[in-house]
């Protein structure tokens, strides 16, 4: 009789602890392994006497796995245990996971063998080792051991282990144990400080540091003291830990000084960020200061949400002075800053950063980046205008970051409404579509029709046939090298030379005047030669009607949109009226919604049929499921997988199911068997098993939802198969299965 047919009461947690016990017993070394691993994923506490038991079992794999059970399972009765497979156990690896679990356990009986590892094996009486081992394995396992002692000392605050730690460090046949040596010292405290202070003058500049850095976290005259005496250490990184942590320390104003005045800038970046930005000494100090980065460090202490109305604020001051620096990062951050904080003052800067402009600085994107950072996290109302221009730069870049930036505002409720409005305007001014040029407008850029002959005639002049035909023209490049020399064909041609030839080649005359004309005319290049500009307006209404799915009302536009034959605009819309219906639930009605989804699901274009099975889950259930079933033959696995997920929740017998456990993606098997466990546990205790076999690799919890009646009739159904001896081979696969049955998903009924 089977145990799902023995018990009257659905098999639980305590069932499969009863088997995973009775297996640590088992005659195969693979079996007693995933038995005990099975215990410690369940963490059966109750089975603690099952596990001490594995501390003795013959093999070690067995013995190790029982150790980091036993520790994980907290019960510190089992501390005898642990310290004896310390001391006797032949195995290394055994003994590094007894010290580690010593260690958790808080077991102070093991400190005086703990102090011996530190220095030597313990070559005594007592301590038993696998004299062979390090020849078997070409590794001496007390080298880690002798770690894990360290540490485990320095957890127990063990003032003795100062001397043995100190004898380890200063080992010179030693590996390098300074960062956990330290550490330990650090946490020993006051005993330890004479030993770190002899650290802190040691010739090795990581033995310093290290040392320094577990002083500054003790406190104290003595330790006060040492970090003092750090503070003339040559090295920079040894004297910042000691500035950090004396200036946070109730600091006088000749430490300050000290700060300010070292050469290594992070030093004195540490001291300004510590000082008052009101004091008018200060700000010179970091104005006249060589560094960039000191600047930088000023800047971004001024918070970009408190408005600044006057010029001759001390910050306004500040920042218009840094905005004219030598250095190009500083100027642009500052410029932000500004943009921030001042907006209305800074007017006509922003009107020449975004306006239309003949010639164009070298550094426009990386000022109209910064300008964008500011004006996204500034609280003035005038900022959400000049995000609006920013929305159409020529710098994808700057545009992509404005338009994150309104993106942001609609999501955010800590944004004014006057805000959320100005940002609700600008998505709609972008998703719209524009309206069609007049073809009648002949005398519309003639301007720009003249820079495209003459970049045409200096490519001819280049040597270049590039054609007469303004097909060419329209259609635009679509690669960088053909917006380069307006040529697609040649720069192919082009391309598949290069690859074939690996020697250096020097550019000709002709050459030479190609790449500088496209150098120098980067506006005409934009408008004539380069397809960016239409691009970038296509990736910006892209992006902007994803985003009306923030705004409420707008469920109905989508649903228009997404009905267009233009593959990404669609894709868009549905995306943002996935978005809506997620955030403000259907506002478009169920009838609007039904009369799309059909045509939606037999589009050419497979993301599009995805989001249209995505959208059946809003539909009454009839006519979901009518829809799902018909896309199950579908021949993108993706939109298999996800209608076989939302059938689920719906109506569907297992025969409808089944099939799609033979189906050829992973994906959608690994789905199917999802959907059957919840419509028929029985019909999925029969295939989920045979299919777990089929790929060990996977986890059962995989294929079982969250919460699911299945998971007492498949526990019961694989504890009948680690009863069965003729089922042995399957165990190794099964055991980790039933344990992860009641670990991940919290399904256990106790028995």
């Amino acid at each position: 009789m089977s145990v799902s047919e023995t018990g009257k009461t659905p098999f639980g947690l305590d069932d499969a602890k009863a088997v995973f016990r009775t297996l640590v017993s088992s005659d195969y070394d693979i079996v007693r392994l995933k038995a005990v691993q099975a215990l410690h994923q369940v963490q059966a506490t109750d089975s603690a006497d099952c596990l001490v038991e594995a501390l003795r079992d013959d093999d070690e794999d067995v013995r190790i796995d029982a150790v980091s059970a036993l520790a994980d399972l907290g019960d510190e009765a089992v501390i005898p245990a642990l310290l004896e497979n310390l001391v006797y156990d032949p195995c290394g690896e055994v003994k590094l996971a007894c010290v580690k679990a010593l260690g958790k356990l808080g077991g102070r009986d093991a400190i005086p063998y703990l102090r011996k590892l530190v220095t030597s094996r313990s070559d005594d009486d007592e301590m038993i080792w696998d004299e062979d081992e390090a020849y078997q394995t070409e590794w001496d396992d007390w080298l880690d051991i002798q770690i894990a002692a360290i540490e485990t000392l320095g957890r127990f605050g063990d003032e003795e282990a100062v001397e043995p730690i100190v004898l380890a460090v200063n080992d010179d046949e030693a590996q390098d144990l300074g960062p956990v040596a330290m550490e330990a010292l650090g946490r020993i405290g006051d005993a330890a400080l004479p030993s770190l202070g002899m650290f802190m003058n040691s010739t090795r500049r990581r033995l310093r540091y290290q040392a320094t850095r577990a002083v500054a976290g003790l406190d104290g005259e003595k330790a006060e003291a040492l970090l003092n005496r750090a503070l003339d250490d040559k090295d920079a990184s040894i004297r910042l830990v000691a500035f950090e942590t004396l200036l946070d320390r109730d600091a006088s104003l000749d430490l300050f000084e000290r700060a300010l005045g070292d050469a290594h800038e992070d030093i004195r970046i540490a001291a300004f960020a510590r000082l008052d930005l009101a004091e008018e000494a200060l700000l010179n100090r970091v104005l006249n200061d060589p560094s960039p980065v000191v600047q930088l460090s000023l800047i971004n202490r001024i918070d970009p949400t408190e408005s600044c109305e006057r010029r001759d604020d001390t910050r306004f001051r500040t920042l218009e002075l840094l905005s004219r620096s030598g250095n190009g990062e500083v100027a642009a951050t500052a410029f932000g800053r500004l943009a921030a904080i001042a907006t209305p003052l800074v007017k006509n800067e922003l009107i020449d950063l975004f306006g239309d402009r003949e010639d164009k600085p070298d550094d426009l994107e990386r000022r109209q980046w910064a300008a964008v950072d500011g004006l996204a996290a500034s609280a003035n109302p005038d900022a959400m205008e000049w995000l609006q221009k920013a929305c159409r730069s020529e710098f994808r870049a700057v545009r992509l970051k404005a338009l994150t930036a309104v993106g942001v505002c609609l999501e955010r409720g800590d944004k004014t409404l006057v805000a959320r409005q100005q940002a609700s305007e600008i998505v709609l001014s972008l998703a719209l579509p524009a309206p069609a040029a007049d073809p009648g407008d002949e005398d519309a850029d003639i301007g720009e029709q003249e820079a495209v002959k003459d970049d045409r005639h200096a490519l001819k002049a280049a040597g270049l046939d590039i054609g007469d035909g303004d097909a060419d023209a329209e259609q635009g490049p679509t690669s960088s090298l053909g917006a380069i020399l307006g040529h697609e064909e040649i720069a192919e041609e082009l391309v598949e030379e290069a690859a074939a030839d690996n020697s250096a080649t020097i550019l000709s005359p002709n050459e030479e005047i190609l790449l500088n004309r496209a150098r120098r005319n980067i506006s005409r290049r934009k408008v004539a030669l380069d397809a960016d500009a239409a691009s970038l307006d296509q990736e910006t209404q892209l992006t902007a009607i994803q985003l009306l799915g923030t705004l409420p009302d707008w469920q109905g536009n989508l649903l228009s949109l997404a009905t267009e034959t233009d593959v990404d605009r669609a894709t868009a819309a549905l995306d943002g009226l996935l978005r809506s219906i997620d955030r403000f639930g259907l506002k478009a009605g169920e009838d609007a919604l039904a009369d799309v989804i059909p045509n939606l699901i037999v589009a050419t274009d497979a993301g599009i049929r995805l989001r249209a099975v995505r959208l059946t889950a809003f539909l009454p259930l009839d006519k979901a499921s009518d829809i799902l079933l018909a896309v199950l033959g579908d021949e993108d696995a993706n939109v298999r997988a996800e209608a076989i997920r939302l059938l689920g929740g719906m109506t569907v017998t297992a025969e409808a199911v089944t099939p799609l456990l033979g189906d050829s993606s992973s994906l959608v098997r690994q789905q199917a068997m999802r959907t059957l466990c919840v419509v028929d546990p029985a019909q999925a205790r029969d295939h989920l098993l045979s299919f777990l076999l089929d790929n060990p690799e996977q986890s059962l919890t995989a294929y079982m939802p969250d919460d699911s009646s299945a998971a007492p009739v498949i526990g019961a159904h694989i504890a009948d198969r680690l009863a069965n001896d003729n089922e042995r081979a399957t165990w190794p696969v099964l055991l980790p299965a039933l344990a992860s049955l009641y670990q991940t998903n919290g399904l256990a009924v106790a028995s």
